[in-house]
């Protein structure tokens, strides 16, 4: 069976985690799949102009014909979109560079997920709560006021790591705002056409055996030992560094 994919990959100036990263998916998940396409970028963040190189020649070493983007400005609302616009009629498989893969992924798990209204499979980032939990739903609240007046359940839309059904990356990346967060631009309605395009969509949870996640943040105790959070106003996001 066709086991195409794409990969899109959003990374900061961090080659250690990056390393990590790559490391552990060609191990368990590359290696499984036919590799058509490879969309990268790197932006000078969280590092140093020296770290950006050995990120783009980390990137290089694994996949020698990808496209890499070191833009000037950093902007992550911008790389996810100029990402996902680059992607065509492929299975799209989008990476951030601070996760772990917990467990190997073939396309016989992934591909046949991709029926009726499911756009996004999205390995398991949490153990398993619920034997029929198999979508993952987000709650979106209505406020007045800052009063919440009414809770919503749709369909999750997200940049963590995720496979995409063909053009559905593309879709998205063409409505994206690029001057916003990619995912706050949906769950705070700041983003219509955007919100419009994911709700019909489905995502598909996967685990590894026993319910495990099949994925691990190892983004979060780095940022965490170096004081470094994120902060969200309005559907825009920003880094800040220690008391700053």
């Amino acid at each position: 069976k066709n086991a195409n994919l794409d990969i899109t990959l959003v990374s900061g100036a961090r080659p250690a985690l990056l390393q990590q990263t790559l490391e552990s998916f060609q191990k368990g998940m590359f290696c499984n799949f036919d590799i058509k396409n490879v969309y990268a970028n790197v932006d000078l963040i969280m590092g140093s102009q020296d770290d950006l190189n050995q990120c783009v020649r980390l990137i290089a070493q694994h996949f020698p014909d990808a496209q890499i983007s070191t833009p000037e400005h950093p902007s992550f609302g911008q790389a996810v979109k100029s990402l996902w616009q680059a992607t065509g009629d492929n299975v799209v498989f989008h990476l951030e560079d601070d996760w772990l893969l917990n467990q190997s992924i073939f396309p016989k798990d992934i591909f046949p997920l991709f029926q009726d209204e499911v756009g996004m499979v999205q390995p398991a980032m949490m153990p398993r709560q619920d034997e029929t939990d198999d979508f993952l739903i987000m709650t979106k609240k209505t406020k007045i006021f800052g009063i919440p007046i009414k809770y919503e359940k749709v369909n999750a839309y997200g940049t963590s790591p995720r496979f995409f059904r063909p053009g559905l990356a593309k879709t998205f990346g063409d409505l994206i705002i690029a001057e916003m967060d990619p995912e706050k631009q949906v769950f705070k309605r700041k983003n219509k056409a955007l919100e419009e395009a994911h709700e019909p969509y489905r995502c598909r949870l996967v685990w590894a055996d026993g319910g495990e996640p099949l994925i691990t943040d190892i983004g979060r105790d780095w940022r965490q030992s170096r004081q470094i959070k994120k902060v969200n106003r309005n559907g825009y996001a920003h880094w800040t560094s220690g008391n700053g």
